[in-house]
């Protein structure tokens, strides 16, 4: 408890407080682990995403004109995840946080086989679907609009693109032809969710205390992901050629 108090150790505990994004990202390092020799490239990071969560050499991609430079052992690339500048099979693992959702649905083939393409061994994509989901998504943003003075234009692009789902998605990536092991899991349960994102959307002092004490969740976060959850989970598993099944 004493180290939390040290200021690294506040530091530390705030990546947490974002606990929407945590969950996310806390699974991501749950699978991919913390190999600093491992080459890992996140395509659409807001310029930091991974990096915050786990001890790792990042590359990230972010095709949007704001956000983070490259900083510390995460080097940003502008670039867009349906043309990524890097040779094939140039990292050991690619992953995709959140984004798939925010790709119109007549790219989002070419954003999957870009990142199949630059993958050597490992494609892990973690993206909010499914009719709840969505369902819920257009609940929140309804919230947001009468308790809160800013639009939610990421919600809005959601619903305007509709969520992927993870049937389709996993029929593309095998469509690719490379061999590969496709593992489905889920992230976030739905009732979890939707009170956090309530806090956080709620105006007032007590919205903003029990969003930050969610930080509590944190250690049951495994227990959440059970039941209706608000994000797929997708770890893809690419094989060599030669190697048998």
């Amino acid at each position: 408890m004493i180290r939390f108090l040290s200021l690294p150790g506040l530091r530390r505990l705030e990546r947490y407080f974002n606990l929407d994004v945590a969950f996310r990202y806390l699974r991501a390092r749950d699978i991919l682990g913390e190999n600093p020799s491992e080459r890992i490239l996140e395509v659409g990071s807001a310029g930091e995403g991974f990096g915050k969560y786990a001890d790792v050499t990042l590359t990230a991609v972010e095709p949007r004109g704001g956000g983070a430079s490259s900083r510390g052992r995460v080097r940003v690339v502008r670039a867009s995840g349906t043309s990524l500048p890097f040779r094939d099979r140039g990292f050991d693992a690619v992953l995709s946080v959140d984004v798939l959702e925010h790709v119109p649905p007549a790219d989002r083939p070419v954003f999957l086989r870009e990142c199949l393409r630059v993958a050597a061994r490992r494609l892990v994509l973690i993206f909010p679907s499914g009719q709840a989901a969505e369902a819920q998504d257009r609940e929140l943003g309804a919230y947001g609009e009468i308790s809160s003075a800013a639009p939610d234009d990421m919600l809005r692009e959601h619903l305007a693109n509709g969520l992927p789902a993870a049937e389709e998605v996993a029929r593309l990536l095998l469509a690719s032809g490379r061999r590969m092991e496709i593992v489905r899991g889920k992230s976030m349960n739905l009732r979890v969710r939707r009170w956090v994102m309530r806090r956080w959307k709620g105006p007032g002092f007590w919205n903003l205390a029990f969003y930050r004490a969610g930080v509590l969740l944190v250690p049951f976060r495994r227990r959440l992901d059970a039941g209706p959850c608000y994000r797929a989970v997708l770890d893809v598993r690419l094989r060599s050629v030669g190697i048998p099944d």
